[in-house]
């Protein structure tokens, strides 16, 4: 313990003077006057400095405090706490106490300063309000229309990722068009495109194709868009198939579609090629009650022709109270789609 040159106090001194002694002779801090953030109208971000940050207003002061605060080179450490005081929409008192470490003791000094809110559009949200978009993704079917639940599911899939991908950077859906045949969504970049095309065929399957176009120049570079066209399979979970005089559900749909003989169970994984020679019958389902059940056959009670009828009955039914029925090209079957957790179709 020393006492202070200055007024004399028996205190812990740095360089000879006692802690309120060192703080009016020495300028550790310099405060601004006011300090300022542009929030973004669409979405709310604060422009903080160069970067447009996810945050409420007490974490941009605290930001802008560690930037704005002039420290002297004698301080080694320093927090700031402090409290605010909304005046109107855009303007706030923010009443600051800072802790400051020279040597070995804490330095308390308080002052105020004022945050000044100013509106603006980020950059992503000024891309959309302009519509702009690098790359296009076109989702239709191979031969026939896209269904409304295809539709809303590959939508859906589409949303997610790019909600996953704003989460990291800069992701957002310009447009999203219906078409004739199916959807058409354009998007902020060519990767975002392509992720989610590649990530369609994989899911559903079918085919994708890329076509870009050149859009214009940027500083003697050549600006391109691409289109991303994701074509479904013709075939969807759960539709009736002829192939080589067989009849077979298809029972999941993606890279390679998996099929069920209808009649024996057995499951096949076709080739394109081979598929392509199949065709879809016109089928209809309905749910049975089980008259009785042998080795061989199902028999059940037809709601609609109000009579008992009999089917193959396939490997691992059980011994179910009810069953699904199908009926394709004047035959009936028992599915097995739903026993299996086949789930909804694609």
């Amino acid at each position: 313990m020393s006492f202070c040159v200055e007024c004399g106090a028996t205190v812990k001194t740095i360089q000879g003077l006692c802690p309120n002694c060192f703080l009016k002779r020495h300028e550790l801090i310099e405060p601004p006057a006011t300090m300022d953030v542009v929030k973004c109208v669409q979405c709310s971000k604060l422009l903080v400095g160069k970067a447009w940050v996810e945050t409420d207003i007490e974490g941009a002061i605290l930001r802008l405090l560690e930037k704005n605060v002039r420290i002297a080179r004698e301080v080694t450490f320093r927090t700031f706490t402090f409290d605010v005081r909304q005046e109107d929409e855009r303007n706030f008192l923010v009443i600051v106490k800072a802790v400051l470490r020279v040597d070995d003791l804490d330095l308390v000094k308080d002052f105020r300063t004022r945050l000044r809110v100013h509106g603006g559009a980020c950059p992503t949200c000024g891309r959309k309000a302009g519509f702009y978009y690098e790359a296009i993704l076109q989702i239709r079917a191979d031969e026939r229309r896209l269904s409304d639940e295809e539709i809303d599911e590959t939508v859906g899939f589409t949303e997610r990722i790019v909600e996953r991908a704003a989460s990291k950077g800069e992701a957002f859906i310009s447009k999203m068009e219906p078409v004739k045949g199916g959807v058409d969504i354009y998007l902020s970049s060519h990767d975002l495109g392509r992720n989610i095309a590649k990530g369609i065929r994989a899911k559903y399957g079918g085919t994708v194709g890329v076509s870009p176009k050149l859009f214009g120049l940027k500083d003697g570079k050549e600006i391109y868009r691409t289109t991303h066209l994701v074509r479904l399979p013709r075939y969807r979970k759960g539709d009736v198939v002829r192939m080589e005089g067989r009849m077979f559900e298809v029972v999941s749909m993606g890279q390679r579609p998996v099929l069920r003989d209808l009649k024996s169970g057995e499951r096949l994984s076709p080739t394109g090629t081979k598929m392509e020679r199949g065709r879809v019958v016109e089928s209809e389902r309905f749910d049975a009650e089980v008259i009785s059940i042998t080795d061989k056959e199902v028999e059940y009670f037809d709601p609609a022709e109000a009579r008992n009828a009999k089917v193959p009955r396939p490997p691992n039914l059980g011994e179910p109270a009810k069953v699904e029925i199908v009926k394709a090209d004047n035959e009936s079957f028992v599915s097995m789609l739903r026993r299996e957790g086949a789930g909804k179709r694609h």
